[in-house]
């Protein structure tokens, strides 16, 4: 794997324009990282954009979110970008990623966290950046 090579870089509004791009990133995620791997990313990066869309841009009808994915050395990167009132998380300071009993809200940082090498949540102003990375594993199950 090249190191330091865009792969992909999206624009979207809505899950109807994320929707079409599912199959290639998934085959990116599988390609960079295996079946096993690929596969628990692209679990990560689909609930990141859900996230993103319904909580980060909530606020703004014309908000968009950014999804870059990239390689850097052996690892697999996304960083995905919003912005909104509402954020990604209610409280990013005090937040726990650890689920709340039966609470719905909350689960989905707790499954990206859990299936990613490296997860991080950075809040500058109205912009919210999730960044993931995936190391390619030595999976025995193909």
């Amino acid at each position: 794997m090249d190191s330091g090579r865009e792969l992909m870089n999206l624009r979207f509004s809505s899950i109807g324009e994320f929707i079409p791009h599912r199959q290639s990133l998934l085959r990116i995620c599988e390609e960079n990282c295996g079946p096993v791997d690929g596969l628990a990313l692209f679990v990560s990066l689909n609930e990141a954009v859900n996230n993103a869309l319904l909580h980060g841009n909530r606020d703004i009808p014309e908000g968009a979110v950014n999804l870059a994915l990239r390689t850097e050395g052996s690892r697999l990167c996304i960083d995905i970008r919003s912005a909104g009132q509402e954020r990604l998380l209610p409280s990013l300071p005090n937040h726990s990623l650890q689920p709340d009993g039966f609470r719905e809200s909350g689960r989905g940082l707790h499954i990206m966290r859990s299936l990613v090498d490296y997860f991080s949540i950075e809040e500058t102003g109205l912009q919210v950046t999730l960044c993931m990375e995936k190391n390619p594993g030595e999976e025995t199950n193909p």
